[in-house]
């Protein structure tokens, strides 16, 4: 075990209790917020998205958010007056970049409101994501400098390469958000992987830890109304900012960016054959909506959103295992499994799918 977890185990319960309650608590006031505000996905409005019979709130992931970026603050005012005597960070992670790293949320968060509520054209998301990358990359100096077989990348191609990794992993959670619980399931995943990885001998970083368990213990609430059927929608902002927030910590816990990949990679691959069919039906594969992702296509087969999630916990147990203590010829092995689900899951569901319904249609996703 290691030794920061021997010797604070109380406090980072009696933390992750506070998490959670304050979460609990943002998470129904948001929800009423977005009841009395008519923030929802009424299926009687012009505005409808995803298939239900009821209206359901939107914003149902602010809650886990705002909290996060609560307890953020808190441990970097820790951190940075030495509050208790207590030091968490490393020489080589500044301070500085967890405010920039909430500034960016807040973009993405206001964004995402003003979406939620009005329905932005999507090219308005896109340049709000750019804002919040370009924030962390040229204010926060969260940049990717090195991966395992290139090292000490040139300025011009760090920042290209952190804004690809950003942006895709932002698009990963955000096209997730047609299916109950994909999202957050996702997140936890991520964020309790990248929390493990923090605390590796070699990584050492303490602070990331808090801050990965920060989002964990807080998007546990939303699970409870965002699990199939779900209650509460959680919302654009939120959706981005889940794979924004692991984008960024996996940067922060060592670079160990290509342990992240080996987890989201799945939901990367997604994008990638969503946006090749997109392109091969002559539209935009970025602004355009559809349901030919793979959570949409199984559940136009006949298998129903429980199932869909399984499958999901399924496939992030062993992508999670892997990407912590496999090797690169094992995490290769992974990724080329991860190919050949995934083409099986397009082509079977392609010859299968005898619904009707348009899979050109108003969904966000």
């Amino acid at each position: 075990m290691p030794l920061f977890i021997k010797d604070f185990w109380l406090e980072i319960i009696m933390y992750c209790v506070m998490v959670f309650t304050v979460s609990f608590l943002l998470t129904k006031f948001i929800n009423r917020f977005a009841i009395k505000s008519s923030i929802e996905d009424d299926p009687n409005s012009a505005k409808f998205r995803k298939f239900q019979i009821n209206p359901i709130p939107l914003l149902g992931g602010n809650g886990a958010v705002v909290t996060s970026i609560i307890f953020t603050a808190l441990l970097w005012l820790v951190q940075h007056y030495n509050i208790f005597g207590l030091r968490l960070l490393n020489l080589n992670l500044t301070p500085f970049r967890i405010i920039y790293l909430i500034l960016a949320i807040f973009v993405l968060l206001f964004i995402g409101f003003l979406d939620d509520k009005y329905q932005l054209n999507p090219k308005f998301q896109f340049l709000g994501i750019l804002m919040a990358i370009f924030i962390c990359i040229f204010l926060g100096n969260i940049r990717i400098n090195s991966i395992t077989i290139f090292n000490d990348f040139n300025y011009i191609i760090s920042i290209a390469i952190t804004t690809i990794w950003l942006g895709f992993c932002t698009a990963s959670t955000k096209f997730l958000d047609g299916h109950d619980g994909l999202v957050v399931t996702v997140g936890m995943f991520n964020f309790l992987t990248i929390a493990h990885i923090s605390l590796l001998s070699y990584i050492n970083q303490p602070l990331v830890f808090l801050l990965s368990l920060t989002w964990t213990m807080a998007l546990i609430p939303t699970l409870f109304k965002n699990f199939p059927q779900a209650s509460s929608y959680i919302g654009e902002g939120a959706s981005e900012i889940i794979g924004f927030s692991i984008g960024a910590l996996a940067i922060l816990s060592g670079a160990k960016v290509a342990t992240t990949l080996s987890i989201l990679g799945w939901f990367i691959l997604d994008i990638f054959l969503v946006w090749l069919i997109r392109l091969f039906d002559g539209r935009n594969p970025i602004t355009s909506s559809d349901r030919n992702h793979w959570h949409h296509r199984l559940l136009r087969v006949g298998f129903n959103k429980l199932q869909v999630l399984i499958i999901t916990w399924i496939i992030l147990i062993i992508s999670s295992f892997i990407g912590v203590y496999g090797d690169t010829y094992q995490k290769t092995t992974l990724l080329a499994f991860q190919i050949l689900l995934m083409i099986i899951i397009f082509v079977y569901t392609s010859i299968n799918d005898t619904t009707k319904n348009d899979k050109y249609d108003s969904t966000n996703a």
